[in-house]
């Protein structure tokens, strides 16, 4: 069985984030790929393996795919 992706498009705004809508994409979808940018830090992959972590607990399949190997240190 492929691996079936349907594009996501939805608008955020920094000033109000509407739980809802996120809601609803955790309830509508069965999987998830989590990417973060080029050379990533510290930061972007604690984000990566916290958010695939919840996403786990909700029994989502979750894949991390990133350009950048992960760095050593």
């Amino acid at each position: 069985m492929g691996l079936v992706t349907k594009p996501i498009s939805y608008t955020w705004t920094l000033t109000m984030i509407n739980f809802n809508k996120l809601q609803d994409i955790l309830e509508s979808h069965n999987s998830f790929l989590l990417t973060c940018h080029v050379n990533p830090d510290a930061d972007a992959i604690g984000s990566e393996i916290a958010l695939y972590e919840v996403l786990k607990k909700l029994g989502k399949k979750v894949y991390i795919i990133n350009h950048s190997l992960t760095p050593y240190n």
